[in-house]
């Protein structure tokens, strides 16, 4: 958006990849697993440059998974799928999740984590741990300007697996960043 530049603590390429580097935690012995969304995606249209890739360059503790999508196994029982739409916030969140688990079930794994709409909301349906996840992105003036809510914050998942490696439940921590 044409006014966005002006809400930016860091400006273009380079500074906005300085940026993340720096302030994104780094904790020993824990990795970040991560896809990219429709604002990242403005710089590989505009100039061939995938930020995803140059972050995960910079920060080992950081594995880039893709553009808007990716599945990967917790072990050969269980595995989680990053889902980033690119539709408009819906009215009903945990509605807009079940849709979600229903119309990709290619996507799905037994765990889904949905970014995109800066909420936090969580279900169980049809045999899938369900997520939107909080954002990183304090609200905007557009949001505002559209009464749109940024949940900035992240989440912890425990993970509990049976013998088999099965998953056997999940608890999840909110962590508020507001």
């Amino acid at each position: 958006r044409p006014t966005s530049i002006l809400e930016q603590d860091a400006i273009g390429f380079s500074q906005q990849l300085q940026r993340f580097c720096e302030v994104y935690p780094h904790k020993r012995d824990i990795t970040t697993y991560a896809i990219s969304g429709n604002h990242d995606y403005t710089f590989e249209r505009n100039s061939l440059a995938n930020i995803g890739e140059a972050i995960a360059a910079q920060r080992k503790d950081i594995k880039y998974l893709g553009h808007n999508f990716a599945k990967f196994p917790i072990n050969d029982k269980t595995a989680i799928s990053l889902i980033h739409p690119t539709d408009g916030t819906p009215q009903s969140l945990s509605l807009r999740l079940q849709q979600i688990i229903d119309r990709n079930e290619h996507r799905v794994s037994d765990i889904i984590l949905v970014g995109h709409y800066h909420k936090f909301v969580q279900l169980y349906y049809k045999g899938v741990y369900g997520f939107l996840v909080p954002s990183l992105e304090r609200p905007t003036g557009f949001m505002q300007d559209n009464n749109l809510t940024s949940l900035v914050g992240g989440l912890v998942l425990t993970l509990k697996m049976d013998n088999e490696g099965y998953l056997k439940s999940v608890t999840t921590e909110y962590i508020s960043l507001d």
